[in-house]
């Protein structure tokens, strides 16, 4: 079970050397310049998060691979908070 919406609290819980290599190798700039939403994910968490979290979800909801769906997508729809937040939904939204 995962929580959600992502928080930097809950992926530093995973002891993966491989996220937490990945994520100190992050280059924020380079958001400005991706070309698709997985190139934006990437950008944003590195490719081991980007295929724990995003890719699969990304594709099945909307049936298109993330390579590609436009990187405008991607700001809209992924936010990753600094610390667990509680995720509720009413009945009037689902």
């Amino acid at each position: 079970m995962y929580d959600y919406p992502l928080s930097w609290e809950f992926i530093s819980t995973f002891p993966a050397d491989k996220i937490i290599c990945e994520l100190k190798e992050i280059d924020k700039t380079k958001k400005a310049s991706v070309k698709n939403y997985k190139e934006y994910i990437d950008a944003l968490v590195g490719p081991t998060l980007h295929s724990m979290f995003f890719a699969r979800y990304s594709e099945k909801i909307w049936g298109i691979s993330t390579d590609s769906m436009t990187a405008n997508w991607a700001p809209k729809r992924v936010n990753i908070y600094k610390k667990r937040h509680h995720f509720l939904m009413t009945s009037g939204q689902l």
